[in-house]
C-alpha cells in the first residue's frame, strides 16, 4: 500500500504558515480546534497569522502553543523552536514594537509583604498609641470646677456652702472629709467658719494618680468689720 509524506517545513515558509498546513493537513478548522483544545479561537489565529503582539505572555503563548501542537500530533519541540525563533528573544508590546520589561517573580512575594509590614506597624502604632492616652488619662490629676466660694470671700455668716463639679470618677474631701457626689459629678457641702481668715481645702482623688486640689481664703467677721479683703 502507498502511502505520501507531505512536506510542512517548506523553504521560506513562515512559522505560522508551517502551523496551519499542519491543521490543514489534519482537515481541521478553527472552531474544531478550540472546541477540542479549549484554547481561544483568537490566540490560534494569531499563531497562524504571526501576529505575536496579539498573543498573551511568552509563558503561556509557549504553553498554549504546546496543547495546539500536541493535538495536531506535530513535533512539540519543533515547534516551540520556531515559535521562540519568530517571535525573538524579547517580549513586545503593542505595534510599536516595544520591548516589554520583564517582571521578576519576587516582586509578587516582596510587594504583599511591605504592605503586610506597614498594616502591622499601623495597627502597632495605633495600639502603642491607644495604650498611652489611657495611661496618661489615669496618671492625670483629676478637674476641679469650684464654683462657690470665691478666693478672698468675706461674710458675716458663720457657715459658707462649698459647690463644684468634677467630670470623672473621683473622691471629693472638703477640709479632709469626703462628701457625696450628685450622678452628674456636681457636689455642694455647707462648712463652718471660725471668725477670721479660713482656708478651706477642696481635693479630688482618684485610683493611680495624683490628687488635685483647691484651696479658697474666706473671712468670717461681723457685718461692721467687714472692711477688708484678702485679694
Amino acid at each position: 500500500m502507498g502511502f505520501t509524506l507531505r512536506k510542512i517545513d517548506q523553504a521560506g515558509a513562515s512559522f505560522g504558515a508551517k502551523l496551519k498546513a499542519l491543521r490543514r493537513d489534519r482537515g481541521l478548522n478553527y472552531d474544531q480546534v478550540a472546541e477540542a483544545t479549549r484554547l481561544p479561537r483568537r490566540v490560534i489565529e494569531a499563531f497562524e497569522l504571526d501576529e505575536f503582539c496579539s498573543l498573551p505572555d511568552s509563558v503561556y503563548a509557549r504553553h498554549f502553543l504546546k496543547t495546539y501542537v500536541r493535538f495536531l500530533g506535530g513535533d512539540e519541540a519543533y515547534f516551540l523552536d520556531c515559535f521562540d525563533h519568530a517571535r525573538g528573544t524579547c517580549d513586545f508590546v503593542d505595534p510599536l514594537l516595544l520591548p516589554r520589561k520583564k517582571v521578576r517573580r519576587a516582586w509578587f512575594l516582596v510587594t504583599p509583604r511591605i504592605f503586610r509590614y506597614v498594616a502591622l506597624g499601623a495597627i502597632g502604632f495605633f495600639i502603642l498609641g491607644y495604650l498611652g492616652f489611657e495611661v496618661q488619662s489615669i496618671i492625670t490629676p483629676p478637674t476641679i470646677e469650684l464654683v462657690t466660694p470665691n478666693d478672698g470671700y468675706a461674710t458675716d455668716k458663720a457657715t459658707i456652702e462649698v459647690a463644684g463639679r468634677v467630670f470623672e470618677e473621683v473622691e471629693v474631701y472638703i477640709d479632709g472629709e469626703q462628701i457625696l457626689l450628685n450622678q452628674d459629678g456636681t457636689f455642694l457641702a455647707e462648712v463652718d467658719l471660725e471668725r477670721g481668715l479660713n482656708l478651706i481645702m477642696v481635693e479630688a482623688k482618684k485610683r493611680y494618680s495624683r490628687s488635685s486640689t483647691l484651696f479658697r481664703r474666706v473671712i468670717f467677721e461681723k457685718s461692721d468689720a467687714l472692711s477688708t479683703h484678702i485679694r
